[in-house]
């Protein structure tokens, strides 16, 4: 009974576990592809807000190096 992601606070890892939509892709039910979509957009509104948030605090170029070295981007 795990979500898609530890510590996600987005509503499809809140109430859905990895198992459930996984059987929801495998049958074709668009609630699947609905509940990732949710999921998706989530992380995407929360990488800009963060990023609007450390441009405001000027600790934009801290965040930017984070990232980088998060993800091993050269």
């Amino acid at each position: 009974c795990r979500p898609l992601v530890e510590n996600c606070k987005c509503i499809t890892c809140r109430d859905h576990t990895r198992a459930y939509i996984h059987h929801l892709l495998n049958a074709k039910e668009m609630l699947g592809e609905v509940l990732l979509y949710i999921h998706n957009y989530y992380h995407y509104i929360m990488f800009f807000h963060n990023i609007r948030k450390n441009i405001a605090a000027d600790t934009f170029g801290r965040f930017y190096e984070n990232f980088r070295a998060q993800f091993d981007l050269k």
